[in-house]
C-alpha cells in the first residue's frame, strides 16, 4: 500500500504538487516507521525547508537509498557546514548513488575537504574523480576550474568558498521540475 501511494505521489507531482504531498502524507500515516514515504515527500517538496526534516526522518529510520543523504549533503554544503557536508556526502557514496549523483557527492566532498584544509592529495583525488565521472556536468566543471585556479596559487579556504557554485539554486530546481 505504501509503495502504491508513493507511485501516485510521483505521478501527481507532474500535475498537482499538493496532491502529491497528500499521497505522501497518507503513506506516512499508513506506515510512519517506514523510511521510504519520508524520502518521497522530501523529494516532492525539495527544496522547501520541510524537505530537510523529511530526509532527516528517513535517515533516522535507516533509509537504504542514497537520496536523503545526497540532499542533506547539498543543504549542508550550501549553508557552509563543511564537516556535516563531508559526512553526508560520504554516507551518500556508501549507498551506491547513480553516476551523476556520485560525481556530485565527490565534488561536494572535495569542496568540504578544501574548505576544511584537508590534505591536498586527498582533495585533489576527489575533484579529479568527480571530473572524470561527469565531464559534462556544468556544476562539476565550474568547481573543477575554481579548484585548479585555487591550487595554482596560494589561496585560503575563504577565497575558495567565494567562488564555488552551489549545486542547484531553488529557482533552477523548480525550473527543471516544470520542464
Amino acid at each position: 500500500m505504501t509503495h502504491c501511494l508513493q507511485c501516485a505521489a510521483f505521478a501527481a507531482l507532474n500535475t498537482d504538487k499538493n496532491l502529491a504531498v497528500e499521497f505522501c502524507n497518507t503513506a506516512i500515516e499508513f506506515n510512519p516507521t517506514f523510511w521510504s514515504p519520508w524520502t518521497t515527500r522530501g523529494l516532492v517538496t525539495y527544496p522547501e525547508p520541510s524537505a530537510v526534516a523529511d530526509f532527516e526522518k528517513a535517515v533516522e529510520l535507516r533509509e537504504i537509498s542514497w537520496h536523503p543523504y545526497y540532499y542533506l549533503a547539498v543543504e549542508a554544503l550550501a549553508n557552509g557546514r563543511y564537516p556535516e557536508a563531508a559526512s553526508w556526502s560520504e554516507e551518500a557514496l556508501r549507498h551506491n548513488p547513480n553516476a551523476r549523483a556520485k560525481a556530485q557527492m565527490l565534488m561536494a566532498l572535495g569542496i568540504a575537504h578544501m574548505s576544511l584544509n584537508s590534505p591536498a592529495n586527498e582533495t585533489h583525488r576527489l575533484f579529479e574523480e568527480a571530473n572524470q565521472l561527469a565531464p559534462t556536468d556544468a556544476w562539476i566543471q565550474h568547481n573543477w576550474s575554481v579548484y585548479e585556479t585555487a591550487v595554482g596559487r596560494p589561496k585560503v579556504a575563504s577565497e575558495f568558498e567565494n567562488h564555488i557554485k552551489p549545486l542547484e539554486t531553488r529557482d533552477e530546481y523548480l525550473a527543471r521540475q516544470l520542464n
